[in-house]
């Protein structure tokens, strides 16, 4: 804290008491003290008080003014004064609260006295409307203040009659009475030239303020430009939640964001992606029942682009009965609807902001704009699964596979790489149908596909259901050893899998048919792997085959009768 020195030890390092000293010692002043106590002649006091304003209104010039500025010219104008204490208040303009933002000189015991008087709500008035720009009073032994003329404390208004940004207050010196009317206006213009420092530092940080939402604004219009394209080229539905989750916690700072889409049934919304932020945290498993009325809210919100950060509406309840209380749970502060052609995808939903901050203005109209993007990109991905998986195993269809298979050979005898082409065969799943139907054969078969996808590379092997209960799988880049284990570790995972809660106990045969030693095109590795299966099929099932050619042995089947045989083996069946 900075206390005023003795007058006699006044130092020189204040540029604003140096300046004043020196022009006071010009006039005839020796005596280092307050320019009040010593010059009688108001000419002379005048002219230095005149510099001490023409010098403070430079000083306030400068944008960069800070504490440390503010005190020296206060330091200059108690000086000047023979004063004892200056305090700056500045008043909010929203909450009307008395901020310190300067003070110096003795007499600290008084700032709290200060500070609850500027806070009454009379006294605040009385200062705002004065005519004079200013009120003279003493403090009372009750810490009120006592208006009266001469006083001890000088309260001078910043701001406008009826508007008031702060106040100046002024303690004299023990030697004093009061302030003269010179001095009161001497404060009043320095106060003057305080008051336009502030509003124009107002005015600026407004701008400044505009200027950010201005940039922010722009920024999320690029991001959501960007977004737009790079989700418009998406087609499969994992990229288009993991580019949007990841799009949500970083352009809105948040620490969670999440995908939750409505199920094939659409009677339940789940989790379908998102990111957490937090370290060591996993992805909350949330799934939310739909209400009765999911279609009358559907018709109340009218559409896209409808955001929610209060979760208690009544609509809101009726339509998804859980939902308050799991994104309480969880930590949602927000989320929108995906809503494409009248009907419910999902919801975008995010957690709390880095640093505490709320969601403003801004945020939540971004997000209106981003929940129809994300709801036609993941339309659109889901017609083009339809167009691409089987309905039941969720594994792609033989036409896809096709496309995939010539591509990636392609790719392979450019470059010189092994791909693998593994045909499946479940054993005996005849018999699941006819003794469980056809429904729980269907069950049995989505699980088959689940299992594919957990042993096969996300993004690189195509797994494809060939026909009926027959499979095929592409494996670029693998080498026979690195086919055959992981073909027989699916194999062993599926053996192991309790179908149907543990009723049923299924086998699976395959073949292998590797590029380019077995065949350099699609139809003659396919035309292998089938060989390998029928192998695998007549040797027991349960086991995998590949050519012998692979393993350092001659093949057996080269014999153009045999392999007559065995087709006509195949079409009378297994």
């Amino acid at each position: 804290m900075i206390e005023k020195p003795e007058k006699q030890n006044m130092p020189d390092t204040n540029p604003v008491f140096s300046m004043i000293k020196n022009y006071a010692v010009k006039l005839g002043i020796e005596t280092p003290g307050g320019v009040s106590d010593y010059v009688n002649d108001e000419l002379t006091r005048m002219s230095v008080l005149t510099l001490l304003l023409s010098y403070s209104s430079d000083v306030l010039e400068n944008e960069k003014i800070g504490e440390g500025e503010l005190i020296q010219l206060m330091e200059g104008l108690l000086w000047s004064l023979g004063g004892k204490a200056a305090f700056l208040f500045s008043i909010g303009e929203k909450d009307q609260k008395s901020h310190l933002m300067a003070k110096y000189g003795s007499g600290w015991a008084v700032h709290e006295k200060i500070y609850l008087a500027l806070k009454k709500a009379d006294f605040y008035m009385l200062l705002r409307d004065s005519d004079e720009n200013y009120i003279e009073g003493n403090f009372t032994p009750e810490n009120d203040i006592e208006v009266a003329s001469p006083g001890k404390f000088l309260f001078i208004r910043l701001g406008e009659r009826g508007k008031i940004r702060g106040a100046l207050v002024l303690e004299t010196g023990e030697e004093k009475e009061g302030f003269s009317p010179m001095e009161i206006n001497l404060s009043i213009s320095f106060c003057a030239l305080l008051s336009s420092w502030q509003k124009r530092r107002e005015l600026e940080q407004k701008l400044h303020l505009q200027t950010k939402e201005l940039d922010a604004r722009e920024f999320r219009l690029f991001t959501v430009y960007q977004v737009s394209k790079a989700l418009g080229a998406m087609l499969e539905i994992e990229e288009v939640i993991r580019l949007t989750s990841d799009m949500l916690v970083e352009v809105m700072n948040a620490d969670l964001s999440l995908i939750l889409l409505m199920n094939e049934e659409g009677d339940r919304l789940e989790v379908a992606g998102g990111k957490h932020l937090e370290p060591g945290t996993r992805m909350p498993e949330i799934t939310i029942d739909c209400g009765d009325d999911l279609p009358a809210w559907l018709e109340h919100i009218g559409g896209e682009g409808e955001v929610f950060t209060d979760f208690s509406s009544p609509s809101l309840r009726a339509a998804f009965p859980g939902m308050e209380k799991t994104f309480l749970l969880h930590g949602i502060q927000m989320a929108v609807p995906m809503i494409h052609k009248h009907k419910l995808l999902g919801f975008l939903a995010l957690g709390k902001k880095f640093g505490g901050a709320s969601y403003n203005k801004q945020d939540i109209e971004f997000m209106s704009i981003l929940g129809p993007l994300a709801a036609n990109a993941i339309s659109n991905a889901q017609l083009y699964e339809l167009s691409i998986l089987d309905g039941t195993t969720r594994l792609f269809m033989m036409r896809y596979f096709k496309q995939r298979c010539r591509e990636e050979l392609k790719h392979a005898a450019r470059y010189k790489k092994p791909l693998a082409i593994i045909m499946w065969d479940i054993d005996f799943f005849k018999d699941v149908n006819d003794t469980y139907g056809h429904i729980k054969g269907d069950e049995v078969l989505r699980k088959i596909g689940q299992i594919f996808k957990k042993g096969t590379r996300p993004d690189v092997d195509v797994v494809a259901r060939y026909g009926g209960e027959e499979f095929i799988m592409m494996m670029p880049r693998y080498a026979h050893e690195q086919a055959v284990k992981s073909a027989n570790d699916i194999r062993e995972t599926f053996g192991a899998y309790p179908f149907l809660d543990g009723a049923v106990k299924l086998t699976i045969s395959g073949g292998v048919a590797m590029f380019p030693e077995d065949g350099s095109s699609y139809d003659e590795l396919i035309e292998c792997a089938d060989d390998q299966l029928y192998r695998a099929k007549r040797g027991g099932r349960n086991n995998i085959c590949c050519s012998k050619k692979i393993v350092g042995k001659e093949k057996t089947d080269a014999d153009p009768k045999k392999k007559m045989k065995k087709k006509q083996e195949k079409q009378h069946g297994r």
